[in-house]
């Protein structure tokens, strides 16, 4: 092959290039302290710098996670820190506090200081570090004008609504018949067909009466199968009165043995005459259990007959009248003596219906009231969801499946409680059971707020015996007992409270006579009794002397409790509603009506839904609005994290601080005690406080009179304060008997043990009370004064303030152990930085010693091979000249 000139010069002239290029690619690495400049320069370094950046920013943004972690550990270690140093300084007044020497003026002092660390460990429990609140869980941030900050002084844990409750039912639903028969399966009662129901023959002085024995024979002979059975009232008429033709007279009779006395005036007219005798019978219907009305020939009586009926609607017992004086005033009365109880032709024409439970009457070939007309029970508005010509009527307040909806969460039908005697699946309990049994599912929780029932008038004095009053099916009288008005002697209440193991309610009397029963709580397997109904009935003379009712003759009511429902978060109520914009799911809480009845904003009315969003007031708590589910977390690694904080419910509610020192401010005034045990021990608690023989110090200045218990319900707003005035007669009472009175109170408990009087709370979350000595020395004698109260209160607060301590030192440690975590972590990825940062200068960057010494040689290699290409060109052209 032969070497042309061209030939050698490319050849030079590429030596040179490439000599020249490496020069400025090692010029510009010197410069730039970095070895790739382009892609194609080192790919394999390129990727693994790539990978060493990615890896060094990332472990660059960790050490900044972990610098903000420290602060966020440092300020909760220090606020905790703080907030032990007030629970200690709390323990230091508590301590002096109880000395004997205190009187109630230094106590109250010391209870500014300590509602101002109550405040102080509030203000502490909202830190903030760069605008993020330290015990916020995830909610660090976002709070509003309702919940302004994760701890809120005042308002009330979570998400609460009360209803309003049932309130009260009469046990029986009574219509009056019309003459027209119902075919056999016309009418169902909680779904079985009933029997045909004769027409009736005719009216006996304008009422159905063979129709309504008709039906409640009927009725009566499926029993067994709907639970729901029928009655008659009595009803007798004498024949119409006469003018009285003679001068002044008085007639006399026994009424159920009672002695009437009617006053007839000379020449009084036959109505005259008629409507004496009426007004005498009903002025001693609270005695006899009968009422009268003069008849008009449509209303069971001829014109001017005096007709009697048994007061209260379905009672079909005798109404006797004898010994009339003078014997011959029948002709002018209309009757004499006579003794009828109800049957086909001596009944009010009508029916009264009564059942354990809930009942529903409907009429499957009807889509109207037709069929209910004949029971006169159509037109709507007798029962729950009873609506005019639907052909159904439910009574009794009826919680259906899928009648309520919580949180998209059909809440099951109600059953009955186990303890009612009627209405049993109507009950507080029933409706809280079916709630709560899907709590998990929905979030929402139901509390029960107890029946109360509360006498409308005081207690009159007069003689109560068997079937005057009988509460949940049991007869509280055996024979006859005298009762004081007032009850001073206690003798109603304490009839009551020897049968409460059979009752499940126990009675008091408020400080101005009024009984009050409430239930008592008595645990089981399934639950307590406390959201139980309270069943009384009263005979006419039952009702005079207790005043319970506030109605005039005898009494069947039922009394319910009603729930409040809470949950963490707010929570929507669904109903399905009805045409006339009636909820029965909500309904039935007593949650119905909209927002003037709910209170909760923008809540309309029949549109059967019910979102709970606001927050209720509860004086003295502390509401935790921030997460209470999740902790702060910072990202250590890909898949890696490390907690921060604790969620505030975790670090500072669950450790006791605040209901310990608003508890302790409370005492130190004087108020809200939920615990007290007396002093002094007594050695015979069932000797009658006069006897001498109790063993109580000082028992020789025990003396009648009064002293008062005031018990503050926390579980509504304003809080619910009830005073109630226990009497001591020393002549009739054991100190037994006053326990037993304490004892009867709503949400109080009271016992002797070991020969000592204790007072409790039957929730201290919700009940506290306070004694109020008067006039008898009992609590001076028993040793539970105020005095004594608050310095065992305050006792037992020392030791929770320990408590508290101890829990506050164990999340301090635990903070202190995130600090060390931190602090070996930073050291980790210090490491980690370090070695990324020598590997990640290998792969770019220059080793400038090495670069210069190339350089230095591919400069030398150019100016030689500069020098060799003259020469050889030189050569060649001569060559070629």
């Amino acid at each position: 092959m032969r070497t042309t000139l061209g030939t050698i010069n490319n050849k030079i002239l590429y030596n040179l290039n490439r000599l020249t290029e490496e020069m400025n690619r090692l010029n510009q690495s010197i410069s730039s302290e970095r070895q790739i400049s382009t892609p194609s320069d080192n790919p394999g370094n390129l990727v693994a710098a790539l990978g060493l950046r990615s890896s060094l920013a990332e472990i660059e943004q960790y050490g900044k996670n972990l610098t903000y972690a420290s602060s966020f550990v440092d300020a909760s270690e220090r606020a905790l820190q703080q907030m032990k140093d007030a629970v200690m300084r709390g323990k230091v007044l508590a301590l002096n506090a109880i000395n004997s020497a205190m009187n109630s003026s230094n106590r109250a002092n010391m209870a500014l200081e300590v509602a101002n660390l109550f405040e102080q460990v509030v203000t502490l429990a909202n830190t903030q570090v760069n605008g993020k609140y330290i015990f916020g869980g995830y909610r660090t941030a976002g709070y509003d004008e309702l919940e302004p900050t994760p701890f809120v002084i005042g308002k009330a844990d979570g998400y609460r609504i009360t209803g309003r409750g049932p309130g009260t039912l009469a046990t029986r639903l009574t219509g009056t018949v019309n003459a027209a028969g119902v075919a056999a399966g016309d009418l169902t009662i909680n779904g079985t067909a009933i029997g045909a129901i004769a027409a009736s023959g005719g009216a006996t002085n304008g009422l159905y009466m063979d129709k309504a024995a008709a039906a409640v024979s009927a009725i009566n002979a499926a029993t067994s199968a709907t639970g729901v059975s029928a009655g008659l009232t009595t009803l007798y008429a004498g024949s119409a009165a006469t003018a009285n033709t003679g001068g002044d007279s008085t007639v006399s009779f026994d009424l159920n043995g009672e002695t009437v006395e009617v006053e007839i005036s000379a020449g009084a007219t036959a109505a005259q005459v008629a409507d004496a005798v009426v007004s005498a019978i009903n002025a001693a219907t609270d005695r006899t259990g009968v009422s009268a009305r003069v008849g008009d020939g449509a209303n069971g009586g001829a014109l001017n007959a005096v007709v009697f009926t048994n007061a209260q609607a379905g009672d079909d017992s005798t109404i006797a009248v004898t010994n009339l004086n003078p014997p011959t005033a029948s002709s002018l009365i209309g009757f004499s003596s006579f003794s009828q109880a109800a049957d086909a032709t001596h009944n009010t024409g009508e029916v009264s219906l009564s059942g354990t439970g809930t009942f529903v009457l409907a009429s499957p070939n009807a889509s109207d009231d037709t069929v209910l007309a004949a029971l006169g029970l159509d037109g709507g508005g007798l029962g729950l969801a009873d609506e005019a010509d639907d052909g159904e009527l439910v009574y009794g307040w009826r919680l259906g499946e899928g009648d309520l909806v919580i949180n998209g969460v059909e809440v099951p039908a109600a059953t009955a409680d186990g303890y009612s005697d009627v209405y049993a699946d109507a009950s507080a309990h029933a409706l809280a059971a079916a709630i709560n049994s899907v709590a998990d599912q929905t979030g929402v929780s139901a509390v029960i707020v107890p029946a109360l029932v509360q006498g409308s008038d005081a207690v009159t004095g007069g003689a109560l015996d068997s079937g005057d009053l009988v509460i949940n099916g049991v007869d509280i009288f055996d024979s006859a007992t005298t009762v004081l008005s007032g009850d001073e002697d206690n003798a109603l209440v304490n009839a009551i409270n020897a049968k409460s193991s059979s009752t499940g309610v126990i009675a008091t009397r408020t400080a101005d006579g009024k009984l009050l029963l409430t239930p008592i709580n008595t645990p089981t397997e399934e639950g307590d009794g406390e959201g139980r109904n309270i069943h009384i009935q009263l005979s006419g003379q039952g009702e005079a002397v207790t005043g319970i009712t506030g109605g005039s003759g005898p009494q069947d009511k039922v009394y319910f409790g009603a729930l409040q429902l809470r949950s963490d978060r707010r929570f929507l109520l669904e109903t399905t509603a009805t045409l006339s914009d009636y909820e029965p799911g909500l309904a039935v809480l007593g949650l119905d009506g909209g927002e003037a009845q709910t209170g909760e904003d923008g809540d309309v009315g029949g549109d059967g839904r019910l979102a709970v969003k606001s927050i209720m007031t509860q004086e003295g708590n502390v509401r935790y609005a921030g997460d209470r589910d999740h902790d702060i977390a910072v990202k250590i690694g890909k898949r890696s994290t490390l907690e921060i904080s604790q969620n505030g419910q975790d670090a500072v509610v669950a450790t006791g601080v605040f209901s310990v020192l608003k508890n302790m401010e409370r005492y130190l005034r004087g108020e809200h005690f939920t615990s007290a045990t007396g002093i002094h021990q007594a050695s015979d608690i069932t000797a009658t406080l006069d006897s001498g023989d109790t063993g109580l110090p000082n028992e020789d200045t025990l003396q009648d009179g009064t002293f008062t218990v005031t018990v503050t319900d926390f579980s509504v707003y304003p809080p619910r304060e009830l005073d109630f005035r226990i009497a001591v007669d020393t002549a009739e009472d054991s100190l037994v008997d006053i326990a037993a009175r304490i004892n009867g109170i709503p949400g109080i408990s009271a016992s002797w043990n070991d020969g000592r009087l204790t007072i409790e709370s039957a929730d201290p979350d919700r009940y506290s009370f306070t004694l109020t000595e008067h006039s008898s020395n009992f609590l001076q004698v028993a040793g539970i004064t105020q005095e004594d109260m608050q310095i065992q209160a305050l006792t037992s607060t020392v030791e929770e303030l320990d408590a508290v301590m101890n829990e506050l030192n164990d999340r301090i440690a635990d903070f202190g152990s995130r600090a060390n975590r931190i602090t070996v972590q930073n050291q980790l990825f210090d490491n980690l930085e370090l070695a990324a940062r020598e590997n990640l200068s290998e792969a770019q960057d220059t080793d400038l010693v090495e670069a210069l010494m190339q350089f230095k040689s591919r400069e030398t290699a150019y100016q030689a091979a500069l020098t060799a290409a003259a020469r050889t060109l030189q050569l060649s052209l001569v060559n070629f000249l």
